[in-house]
């Protein structure tokens, strides 16, 4: 998938768990709920594009080109960095540094990457570097199928935004 997609994914994802999990309470009680927002929106968003970070071509690779080539020589794209070990072993760690408040967005972010990553053709291991649970769905990376299933999600989030649909 490409990072718009990503993105998007993401940002549904964080929508529904903004609203079911009742985290808006309690960013608003922290940080107030719009800098509140923008903080579990922003973190999720770092996490939904950080997988990528194994492929110097991605959004996140040609910010940082060194380290991406080094993560993409020693695993390769779709390796441990879109696997869940990396998602709870990064996640655990930002919780003991930093709390859930900034763990659970991040991880959520990362988790919708992988489950956009099932969708796509080339699909991912989930538990690289073991070799029984990879997945793959049926979408190409870059084709009109993603392209509408991006369309479709910027929809529901404007949806979801503004309370009515919108086209």
């Amino acid at each position: 998938m490409l990072y718009r997609t990503h993105l998007a994914f993401g940002i549904i994802i964080g929508i529904i768990t903004w609203s079911w999990i009742g985290f808006r309470q309690a960013y608003s009680n922290i940080w107030g709920l719009w800098f509140g927002g923008f903080i579990f929106f922003g973190l999720l968003s770092i996490g939904a594009l950080l997988p990528d970070i194994d492929h110097p071509k991605s959004k996140l690779g040609n910010k940082i080109p060194k380290t991406s080539h080094f993560f993409h020589f020693v695993f390769g794209h779709r390796g441990f960095f879109h696997s869940l070990f990396f998602v709870v072993i990064l996640s655990g760690i930002l919780l003991v540094l930093f709390g859930n408040m900034i763990s659970f967005p991040f991880m959520i972010g990362m988790l919708s990457h992988l489950f956009s990553d099932c969708l796509s053709t080339e699909g991912i291991n989930l538990i690289y570097p073991f070799h029984q649970l990879s997945v793959k769905g049926f979408i190409e990376t870059g084709s009109i199928a993603e392209f509408i299933v991006f369309f479709l999600a910027v929809a529901f989030i404007l949806t979801t935004i503004f309370g009515r649909f919108i086209f």
